[in-house]
């Protein structure tokens, strides 16, 4: 059997917490910088976890990294991983999708079940 170690699972869900502080309208600069971050730690996230079966956190993940692809594509400069500064910002459809996700997703493992980042109350 498989194990995950905890500590490192907590540490990946605790770097993608920032995306629920992302609003809309805010900095680009900002905003590019907390979704690069997040791609970033689900990409290590693939990798260390790909011989590991976790169905429901792969794919709470793979549609989260698909949706972080999509904006992070509409804001960038084209065929550079940089933010265009003449781009729009998040929008309140994107801000409000991020954080009711990560709010309802969570990591599922045979003995527990693990939110994205520890919730804020």
């Amino acid at each position: 059997m498989n194990h995950v170690h905890l500590i490192e699972f907590y540490s990946f869900g605790a770097r993608l917490h920032p995306l629920s502080e992302i609003k809309e309208g805010e900095d680009i600069f900002k905003t590019w910088g907390k979704l690069s971050i997040a791609k970033s730690w689900l990409d290590v996230f693939f990798d260390e976890t790909e011989h590991i079966s976790m169905s429901h956190a792969k794919e709470a993940a793979r549609i989260l990294y698909e949706h972080l692809q999509k904006i992070l594509s509409r804001i960038s400069i084209k065929d550079l991983e940089f933010p265009d500064k003449d781009k729009e910002p998040i929008t309140s459809y994107e801000a409000i999708w991020l954080v009711d996700f990560l709010k309802s997703s969570s990591f599922v493992t045979p003995r527990a079940t693990l939110t994205f980042f520890p919730l804020q109350t």
